[in-house]
């Protein structure tokens, strides 16, 4: 695990290097260490950094500053605020921290900020996991004669129309003579039922305009626009929280 330490105090840096290298929570660690954001930018772009550990009085400057430019890269690292100021956890978590912790530091202050980047490098993993099943998760449909594989990733909506099932991607519309429940035990998340006649996509959707009856339009595009029903109301803008 690359580890980088940023603090313009050598004996703060030395301390902390000390206590991540005792962790019996971190494997292998391997620290870097940096006394301004300037040094701290060259190992986040030339070393595969981890997690930091990062002081927010920095001479001139703020660790915020480096944090908000760390949440800008593809390869963020968990960010652990440590620090002799008290008074700034709650601006320190909203930049996305996973802890702070107050100088002087301790061992099992330490040892549960990397417990808690297990916890989170395990949630992960799963959504990764879960992620690439919906991937490759595939819907099988017969089509003038033949076998239609649609990637449920391409689906954008389905909705009873004219009798038949009316299934949206993002090439084309198929029409089968399927009830919309057959295609509604096939999906999982991010899909959801809106409307008796209707499931669609949460993901594809690109904006929410209110409608009829205190109800609102959920809008994929110009062309695929769908009521959500009364009763599909609150758990539709429940599932709006979690996309």
């Amino acid at each position: 695990m690359n580890i980088l330490i940023v603090d313009d105090e050598l004996l703060a840096r030395q301390e902390l290097q000390y206590l991540i290298e005792h962790s019996k929570y971190c494997v292998n660690p391997h620290c870097f260490l940096a006394q301004d954001i300037k040094e701290a930018q060259h190992y986040l772009l030339t070393k595969n950094i981890d997690v930091v550990f990062l002081d927010i009085s920095l001479d001139d400057e703020t660790g915020f500053e480096l944090a908000n430019e760390m949440n800008a890269l593809n390869h963020k690292p968990f960010i652990v605020f440590a620090t002799a100021f008290h008074q700034y956890a709650i601006q320190a978590f909203e930049t996305m921290a996973v802890d702070y912790i107050l100088k002087p530091f301790e061992q099992a202050r330490v040892d549960q900020s990397f417990k808690k980047i297990q916890v989170l490098e395990q949630s992960t993993a799963l959504l990764s996991q879960v992620s690439s099943l919906a991937d490759s998760h595939r819907i099988f449909i017969e089509q003038d004669e033949q076998i239609i594989v649609i990637k449920s990733t391409d689906i954008l909506a389905a909705a009873i129309c004219n009798g038949q099932l009316a299934i949206y991607t993002t090439k084309t519309t198929y029409f089968i003579k399927k009830p919309l429940s057959w295609l509604s035990q096939q999906l999982a998340w991010p899909f959801m039922q809106i409307h008796r006649t209707t499931i669609i996509n949460l993901s594809a959707i690109i904006a929410i305009e209110p409608w009829f009856n205190h109800t609102l339009l959920a809008i994929i595009d110009e062309r695929l626009k769908f009521p959500v029903g009364r009763s599909y109301l609150k758990q539709f803008k429940e599932a709006l929280k979690h996309l």
